[in-house]
């Protein structure tokens, strides 16, 4: 009971904007019994709650909380009877429409409504598009959760006609580009347009490989190491195009840190060597040279620059599209910061008095400075 107290003290007097000591001063207490309770650390004795309901213009089963109690016990029932109705989605829709007549501000209630309402097939008819339009709009417009608003965002992209989604799609954040791509892909798929689908296809097929190789690895430095030579056999298995040279050499020096954290000192010391070749071979490029990124059976009609931010069809050139990620970039001042920050790169301490290290300090040095 105290908790629910103190929340509404606080509550009520804030939104009325007096002190604890104005509070004290008409119930005729100390301050520090206000206080007190507002911590939580006790409640007022029975027979003031009636002056204090009165106080704050309210009453004393919402000072009590006997109604979120209430609210609660109800909403824990609804989890429970939907949990049961996993089966039979016709009634999950009926117990989700009479809780949302009831708690049309719910956030969770309102976001299974729109579930169930796509799940039954219920977004056909402009009625029903709109129906659902408006929910998703009370969540993006109402809600605290950023997660629900996303979301609902993402259910407008999907259901919404193609004039109306291209509206939702330029409002998702950056976080769900990946399921944006998709659905433009699926679209495109749907209206027929093949050479649209294709492009975007292959696109988004780059898109999801890039991902997965700028996902952060295991802390353990085996399972890192393990983690990141799959993704150097996959680039291997590509014939290591022109594009992932310099991202190749990065993984490759990323293994040797792997390695020498693991106390294999001459693995790591090969691989570190390999890296430098990579890069030397990376740095020969002059910027803005057209790269491949696939080879003749994979992302064949993909291509970027060296050291540009975009991605482009080698078919339709002015076609350019982003991976989101930095993925194809980098030069000697990249790599030497790499070599000589304080963080980050503690894995490679063990091999910074070897020669061969000291050696591409040097070579990085000269080439900066000149």
């Amino acid at each position: 009971m105290s908790i629910y107290i103190a929340q509404k003290l606080i509550e009520k007097r804030k939104a009325m904007n007096i002190t604890q000591e104005q509070v004290a001063s008409v119930l005729g207490i100390t301050p520090q019994s206000i206080s007190k309770w507002e911590r939580g650390e006790g409640y007022p004795d029975i027979t003031m709650l009636p002056a204090i309901a009165d106080f704050f213009r309210t009453t004393v089963d919402d000072m009590l909380g006997i109604d979120t109690i209430h609210k609660e016990a109800e909403l824990e029932e609804y989890r429970k009877n939907f949990s049961q109705l996993i089966f039979n989605p016709q009634k999950r829709l009926e117990l989700t429409e009479a809780y949302h007549r009831k708690y049309p501000s719910n956030t969770d209630i309102t976001s299974q409504l729109i579930y169930m309402l796509i799940e039954n097939e219920l977004y056909k008819s402009p009625e029903e598009k709109k129906r659902i339009e408006n929910l998703c709009n009370d969540i993006i417009s109402a809600s605290n959760d950023t997660r629900a608003k996303e979301e609902a965002l993402i259910t407008l992209c999907s259901v919404m006609d193609e004039t109306t989604s291209e509206k939702y799609f330029s409002l998702c954040p950056s976080s769900y580009a990946l399921q944006v791509d998709e659905m433009r892909e699926k679209r495109n798929l749907k209206n027929k347009n093949d050479s649209g689908y294709l492009m975007m296809h292959e696109e988004n097929i780059l898109r999801i490989i890039v991902y997965l190789f700028t996902k952060e690895p295991s802390e353990d430095p085996m399972q890192g190491y393990r983690e990141y030579s799959w993704q150097r056999s996959f680039i291997s298995f590509l014939g290591i195009p022109d594009a992932w040279i310099g991202f190749y050499a990065l993984l490759t020096l990323k293994s040797a840190a792997r390695l020498f954290a693991s106390d294999q000192y001459e693995h790591g010391k090969q691989l570190f060597e390999e890296s430098v070749s990579m890069y030397k071979k990376w740095f020969s490029i002059k910027d803005g040279t057209p790269l491949k990124v696939g080879n003749e059976f994979f992302l064949s009609d993909i291509a970027t620059k060296k050291n540009e931010f975009v991605c482009y069809h080698i078919s339709s050139p002015e076609a350019e599209f982003s991976v989101y990620s930095d993925i194809f970039l980098g030069n000697e001042r990249g790599l030497y910061w790499i070599l000589t920050c304080s963080s980050g790169w503690e894995m490679l301490n063990s091999f910074r008095e070897d020669s061969c290290y000291k050696q591409t300090i040097e070579w990085l040095k000269s080439i900066i400075e000149n």
